[in-house]
């Protein structure tokens, strides 16, 4: 009783359940307590039971429990790793000399496939499994005189099959030793796709509205028998077409009827058409948006990915940015990535502090760029406006520049103002032909005499403005 109310069981005491309930019959006021004090011990202990392997957040070979990894077993709801699953599903281990002596065994016995690996005659559970199907097809492979022998054991199982489908429907007392006879007699061949009763039968079906699925007869049977029977086609064919068209129509019936989303959301208010791969679907809007903002989860490839290209110097916007070929993931995937793990967070941080400037830099020498080329488009437009023939076509385009800069000309009245800037060039330096007063201007470096080299200039005594 003391141990009881230390929170003990019978097991550290190596009694059992037994012993422990005649006692308490014969003492009735200890029973009362003891049963109470146990129940509580003995579900406190089931909780402690895999407290261990709870607390684990990564398998023994390192992959995380947890996102897409994790894989819930059904039944008990057992954790287990994907990464490990795949990698034993790929690579099993070989079946043991005692499992393929068993093998071999039932196969002789006439045992199929499903009864050595899953031990089911098709929803029937029969017995225990031998090995699994991929260490038997592993062998297989191995060992082409085993692979030849199943082949021969398993030659007449088709037929097997097939007669187990057909007579899926009727009873044991309507089974005759016909069925069986129709084994020996095909020889182990394929039985004939479909009866006359079972064909009878889909013609009731069919008139009251239902389809070939619903008997087990596919469109290839039901095709091989109206070939072979063109008076039971002349029937069977249109009723055939007119029900499968509508179970088309009938398909998705109870989502079309749907007025709200999974989360409550009317579709009235939220809802959206949308068009994905050929189909037309509703969506909710909010919790689509909901789905946007919280991002997917991001899986383990994709982020060595990620990291390696972020080691090179790729920015944020080359792996997430779409129409790029270099993307790798949507944006607020890696977003909610960082939120969740807080030193991957900072890994993206420290690699990218710097894109910033380099962003800033970039964008600028772009603007930069584009002013250079602007400005050397004009230059060639303006140039382009002066007479072919005129000598100094650089010093009229610099000073319609300086207008331009100082704002005291317009880019679109630089055309009408051209002959303007002409003019005073040839004003400030005139030709041969301008005239000074009533005279023709002369060059003062003209050599006055044919037999001297004497200049207009050295004969200068003073200045215009003296």
């Amino acid at each position: 009783m003391a141990s009881f109310r230390l929170g003990s069981t019978l097991r550290p005491f190596h009694e059992n359940a037994k012993r422990f309930d005649a006692y308490c019959k014969a003492h009735p006021d200890y029973a009362r307590e003891a049963k109470a004090l146990l129940s509580e011990n003995l579900k406190a202990s089931n909780l402690r039971k895999g407290a261990a392997k709870r607390a684990l957040t990564h398998c023994k070979y390192g992959h995380p429990l947890s996102g897409d990894n994790l894989y819930l077993a059904p039944g008990r709801k057992k954790r287990k790793c994907w990464a490990c699953i795949k990698r034993r599903d790929k690579s099993p281990k070989p079946p043991s000399q005692e499992q393929i002596r068993r093998v071999t065994a039932a196969l002789n016995a006439g045992r199929t496939i499903g009864e050595i690996c899953w031990g089911r005659v098709g929803d029937k559970k029969v017995g225990p499994s031998i090995l699994t199907f991929r260490k038997l097809k592993l062998h297989r492979e191995l060992n082409p005189d085993f692979d030849r022998f199943v082949v021969a054991a398993m030659a007449d199982h088709n037929s097997k099959g097939q007669l187990r489908r057909y007579n899926r429907e009727t009873t044991k007392e309507k089974k005759s030793d016909q069925d069986v006879v129709c084994v020996v007699i095909n020889n182990g061949k394929p039985l004939p796709r479909l009866t006359d009763e079972k064909a009878d039968r889909l013609l009731i079906g069919l008139r009251e509205g239902r389809t070939p699925r619903s008997f087990y007869v596919t469109a290839a049977q039901l095709k091989a028998y109206c070939d072979a029977h063109p008076e039971y086609a002349k029937e069977a064919l249109p009723l055939f077409e007119t029900n499968a068209k509508a179970a088309r129509l009938r398909k998705g019936t109870h989502n079309r009827s749907k007025t709200h989303c999974p989360n409550g959301h009317s579709y009235a208010v939220h809802g959206r058409v949308a068009l994905q791969t050929g189909w037309v679907t509703r969506t909710c809007k909010i919790c689509e948006s909901k789905r946007s903002i919280l991002g997917g989860i991001m899986k383990p490839d994709i982020l060595v990915k990620i990291k390696s290209a972020l080691k090179r110097g790729s920015t944020i916007g080359s792996i997430t940015a779409s129409g790029r070929s270099t993307r790798l993931i949507k944006h607020n995937a890696l977003a909610r990535h960082r939120r969740e793990n807080p030193e991957f967070d900072r890994f993206v941080s420290e690699l990218t502090k710097n894109n910033i400037s380099r962003g800033r830099l970039l964008r600028w020498q772009r603007v930069r760029n584009v002013a250079v080329r602007k400005g050397t488009n004009d230059y060639w437009s303006i140039r382009s406006m002066l007479p072919a023939n005129f000598p100094d076509k650089d010093d009229v385009v610099s000073a319609i520049f300086e207008d331009l800069l100082t704002g005291a000309l317009k880019r679109e009245n630089v055309k009408a103002h051209v002959h303007t800037y002409i003019t005073a060039y040839n004003r400030m330096y005139p030709t041969k032909f301008a005239k000074f007063g009533g005279a023709r201007l002369v060059s003062l470096d003209e050599v006055m005499f044919e037999d001297g080299s004497t200049t207009r200039g050295d004969n200068v005594s003073h200045g215009l403005w003296d």
